[in-house]
């Protein structure tokens, strides 16, 4: 009877740290996809600081070449004298978000499946080492090593199963909260190229604005 019910414990606690096993697993693999989400999320913020500093660039010929257009004319280049060049301004720096939080991430995701990997290994060392060692001690002795819970009547499998199994779901715990944080840094870098793509929209109307008056200037000075 009793063999029976250990039998059944013994199965249960398989499956479940088959399970805890897998979870490790699947998460580890989401982080590492979030990770390189991540990544190319950045790499395409910084493209789109790029193309609001070429749009600056044009913003700014445009203006030059309005005030040249203007000089082209009697009544502009008087106006002109009374007012200076367009100057430029300093060019944006292109691409240079801070990348320390991804890269610190990615490092800490992937030594953690890395010692999960070392981690195992030495288990099945430990194992060994500690069925001896469950096997000499006394009923009492077994009682308090697991605290309240009585597992004197349970094989070393069973425990060992269980001691693993909580350790696997304390990485899944810490897992989670770093799938937590990588999924905070997407929506913070989702959110700044929003913005992004409004001040580039805003520039583009200005500049087509810009390019359609000096396009009547060229019409009034050939007309």
């Amino acid at each position: 009877m009793l063999e029976s019910q250990l039998d059944e414990i013994n199965k249960t606690t398989q499956d479940s740290l088959e399970s805890t096993r897998k979870m490790i697993s699947k998460t580890t693999e989401m982080a590492e996809i979030g990770i390189n989400t991540l990544v190319d999320l950045h790499s395409q913020g910084n493209q789109l600081q790029s193309i609001i500093g070429d749009t600056e660039n044009i913003d700014e010929n445009l203006d030059q070449s309005g005030w040249i257009l203007k000089r082209m004319s009697f009544f502009g280049m008087i106006k002109n004298m009374f007012r200076s060049q367009p100057k430029r301004k300093r060019s944006l720096n292109k691409g240079t978000r801070k990348t320390t939080n991804i890269k610190e991430l990615e490092i800490e995701i992937r030594n953690k499946k890395q010692k999960q990997k070392l981690k195992e290994k030495e288990k099945e060392k430990e194992k060994k080492k500690e069925n001896e060692k469950f096997k000499s001690r006394s009923k009492n002795d077994k009682q308090s090593v697991y605290g309240n819970v009585d597992r004197s009547i349970l094989t070393t499998e069973i425990c060992n199963n269980l001691d693993e199994q909580e350790e696997n779901i304390n990485q899944i715990s810490d897992l989670l909260k770093d799938l937590r944080e990588i999924s905070i840094l997407q929506g913070e870098e989702i959110d700044r190229q929003a913005q992004d793509l409004d001040t580039i929209n805003e520039k583009i109307d200005t500049s087509l604005n810009k390019i359609d008056l000096n396009n009547r200037k060229i019409d009034k000075i050939l007309y």
